[in-house]
């Protein structure tokens, strides 16, 4: 008689974790409704039309300005974005959604300084954060060529901004010699200027004009684990007392 019948139950409860696009759906609707309980700090979230970006990477670095209303401070733990890959040999378009690069992003706040960014804020150079979410989005192509992407970033304990301060966020990424990333353009919230340089991101010079805003909202809390591996967790823990109660019974 077999004394270990459950471990075929969890190779095939595995399987379904895994392969299941119910499950899969299900993962990330439950990840989209957690992570939109997040607080809002600041949002610049509505696209600009046509949907453009600029190029934010290892050349070109895009900065955008914003001010902080509501309460005196405010402490920003996570970031939500949108951007896209496109290739660095011809054609450059964008790549496979199923063959997306490793991302190196670096977030920086800076202090306002004469209407462009000035130095870092203190704690406020975030480099290499956690990417909790990178999920594509519907809507038209970045630039008509580039598939969007949405990214959550985790700034672990953050960093605390005064209200009625003007402020610039930087964020680039590094996605390899085969690819570039383009952060999104939005609608500005508080003006029409944007900050770019072609040298070094700390201390510039940066050239600003009147360019729009970038897509990007500031959150007060932390992005949640992603629902897939909360789910998962508890199927495992499922399978296993499973296979412990029917080999308790043999």
């Amino acid at each position: 008689m077999n004394k270990h019948p459950a471990s075929g139950s969890i190779a095939s409860l595995l399987t379904i974790v895994v392969v299941s696009p119910f499950f899969v759906a299900l993962c990330f609707d439950l990840t989209s409704q957690n992570i939109s309980q997040a607080a809002t700090v600041y949002s610049q979230t509505n696209p600009d039309e046509p949907r453009r970006s600029f190029s934010s990477g290892t050349s070109q670095i895009v900065a955008d300005n914003f001010v902080l209303t509501g309460s005196s401070q405010n402490v920003v733990r996570s970031l939500r974005f949108v951007g896209g890959y496109g290739l660095t040999m011809p054609p450059p378009l964008t790549p496979p959604l199923d063959s997306l690069p490793n991302d190196d992003f670096r977030v920086i706040f800076f202090e306002d300084a004469g209407g462009g960014p000035g130095v870092p804020v203190v704690n406020g150079d975030f480099s290499s954060p956690e990417v909790v979410v990178r999920t594509p989005r519907s809507g038209p192509l970045l630039n008509g060529i580039y598939n969007p992407i949405e990214y959550w970033l985790d700034l672990g304990e953050g960093i605390a901004l005064s209200t009625s301060a003007v402020y610039w966020l930087s964020i680039s990424n590094d996605a390899g010699d085969e690819h570039f990333w383009g952060w999104a353009r939005g609608n500005y919230s508080y003006d029409a200027n944007l900050a770019s340089t072609f040298d070094s991101v700390e201390s510039g010079p940066w050239q600003v004009g009147s360019g729009g805003g970038m897509w990007f909202e500031l959150n007060n809390v932390n992005v949640p684990e992603p629902a897939s591996h909360v789910l998962l967790s508890i199927a495992l823990s499922t399978a296993l007392l499973s296979h412990r109660r029917r080999s308790a019974d043999f």
